[in-house]
Parts: structure tokens; sequence; C-alpha cells
């Protein structure tokens, strides 16, 4: 009777071991999965935002100027949108050389990418089109975008471009 029970109770431990074991290295083949597959997609992708614009914006004889300047490490489009009170109406004041042209019916594009470390001496020129000029004010806005480069090398501003941030 006691080999009986000590037998009984032997095949219980060592089945009590064998599923001890079996879940080991089910959770050690889980865990190594894990960090190599899972964790490790994660930590290769990195979003870096370092784009440093700087924008000053000053009034001269009743005109809004607006330079743009990139300190960032990456060279970078941007461009500007001016608003202004109801009592007025703004012109962009363009010129050939300034490379700012009008790139949709509310922004200002600086039409070259800002290279690292680099501010503009072409100012962006905003005035009052009504002869109304009292109390003109007006508010700048800028985006930018990180310059893209297509398959020939050539740089491109693409504004619908979105990152997407998973949790």
């Amino acid at each position: 009777m006691l080999k009986r029970i000590l037998n009984s109770k032997l095949k219980i431990f060592i089945i009590l071991i064998v599923i001890i074991l079996i879940l080991i290295i089910f959770i050690k083949g889980t865990y190594s999965y894990i960090t190599n597959y899972v964790r490790g997609e994660t930590d290769n992708f990195k979003l870096n935002f370092d784009a440093n614009i700087m924008i000053d914006e000053y009034f001269k004889n009743n005109k809004k100027y607006i330079r743009v300047g990139n300190s960032g490490n990456y060279p970078v489009y941007v461009r500007v949108r001016v608003f202004t009170d109801s009592e007025h109406t703004i012109q962009f004041q363009n010129t050939t050389e300034n490379n700012w042209t009008t790139c949709n019916t509310n922004y200002y594009c600086y039409n070259l990418p800002l290279a690292k470390n680099t501010s503009l001496s072409n100012e962006l020129i905003f005035y009052p089109s009504t002869s109304n000029n009292s109390n003109f004010n007006a508010v700048a806005v800028y985006e930018y975008s990180y310059a893209r480069y297509n398959e020939n090398g050539t740089p491109y501003a693409d504004w619908n471009y979105s990152y997407t941030l998973e949790s």
C-alpha cells in the first residue's frame, strides 16, 4: 500500500514537473518571439521632428514683412498664410527674384527647399489693398514640410503627407 501511495505521488510529481517544464519552454519561446519580432520592429522606427523654423515679422510703411529661416538639421519647404481683420484685404507683393509664389488660394509658398541652418534674405511682403490703411494689422501662420525627393533626386513638398502614430 505504501509503495502504491509513493508510486502515485511520484507519478503526480513527475507530471507536475513535466507541465512546469512545458510552461517554461512555452513562455520562454513566447518571450523570445516578442523581443525579436515585436519590440525589434518598434525600436527601429524613429520619428524625428528636428525642424526649427524661425519667422521674423515686422511692419514698415504700412506693410507687413515676413522672413523665414530654418535652423534645423534637414531641408524643409515653407508656406505662409496671412490673416487680417474684416476691414482690410491683403495684397501680396511679388517679385520674380524672391521665389515666393501663391501656391493655392490661401498660402504663399517658398519655391525652393530651405537648406539646414539658413535664413532668408528675400522677404514676403503684404500690404492692405484698400485705401483704408488705418489700424492695418496682419497675422502670419506658417507650416513646413520636410523636403521629399522623387526617384530623380528632385526635391518637392508634399503638403498632404501626414504622420500617423500608433500607441
